[in-house]
């Protein structure tokens, strides 16, 4: 098991660079636009309210939602991504809802229903209808948010598609504001995953970046940076994400050094926990939260 070390090893060469090569690379052989597919239930819309959140009503439903989400949403849209409903609501209904969140009409695939009366346990109409979308649009990345997608579903699609980003939001809470930074940064630009992974472990590591993923083998983080190697598990990938977009915001505000030593001290706004511990124990939205803080100057308060 590894545990957290205070002596970290000393400052290496800076981890931002540019991904221009490896997104071509990556994008040899497709040819479309980004792709996000939505839910609307424990996703866009979570079943509990949204604290300082909106409250609408659609379809005689009371509707809460995160205007901070759908704002990037909109920016995603403006950029060029494709952003589809991917739901068991109406069609009917969505217009409606679309009004209600400001956002231009979306388009919603066609349900692709399987033969197999017992389809497997990863392959259900969602499933089939957003590969069958895939595999017509040829996308350079994309994305799929939905409350019921099980750890199964991910790591089956993720095998044939390592373009795609599979989030699950707890229903309760739907998609945050890390939630939609992570789609934002990985349909927009973020490197392929072994390609972050290579550059955490230059930044950190690799004895704190298998602590922060919760690895119990500390030479995973090497293995996890080869092209050709194994890939994390969900849980995992998501750490290893959420420390990227940490360690960028501040490498890129106060330098490699200083970004290295914030990970690894003990910070106030985490309860005296380093963000390394508090990312392995799950807490990305609050090491997020720690980070701007930080960056802005407001961390002590």
């Amino acid at each position: 098991m590894i545990e957290h070390e205070d002596d970290v090893r000393a400052a290496t060469e800076a981890v931002i660079e540019q991904w221009g090569d490896v997104l071509d690379r990556l994008a040899e052989g497709s040819s479309g636009a980004p792709i996000l597919f939505l839910d609307v239930d424990g996703v866009t819309s979570p079943y509990d309210p949204v604290p300082g959140g909106e409250m609408s009503v659609v379809a005689g439903m009371r509707i809460p939602w995160r205007p901070s989400v759908i704002t990037v949403v909109k920016r995603l849209i403006t950029a060029g991504v494709e952003v589809m409903w991917l739901t068991t609501w109406p069609a009917h209904w969505l217009p409606d809802l679309e009004e209600a969140l400001g956002l231009p009409h979306l388009p919603v695939p066609d349900p692709v229903e399987g033969a197999d009366p017992s389809p497997t346990r990863w392959q259900g109409w969602k499933t089939r209808t957003a590969l069958t979308v895939i595999a017509e649009r040829q996308p350079t990345r994309w994305a799929w948010a939905d409350d019921h997608l099980s750890t199964a579903t991910r790591r089956r699609i993720r095998q044939d598609h390592p373009e795609a980003l599979l989030l699950a939001p707890d229903d309760r809470i739907g998609l945050t504001d890390s939630h939609v930074t992570q789609i934002e940064a990985w349909l927009l630009g973020e490197p392929p995953l072994h390609e972050l992974v290579r550059q955490l472990n230059t930044a950190l590591g690799t004895t704190l970046v298998a602590a922060l993923s919760g690895a119990t083998v500390s030479t995973m983080p090497e293995r996890w940076a080869e092209p050709d190697g194994p890939v994390p598990s969900p849980v995992e990938e998501e750490r290893l994400r959420a420390a990227h977009r940490t360690w960028t915001l501040i490498a890129e505000a106060e330098g490699d050094d200083v970004a290295r030593a914030w990970f690894i001290g003990t910070n106030p706004v985490l309860d005296d926990t380093s963000p390394v511990m508090a990312l392995r124990q799950g807490r990305a939205d609050d090491v997020d939260a720690a980070a701007r803080a930080f960056v802005r100057g407001t961390w002590s308060q």
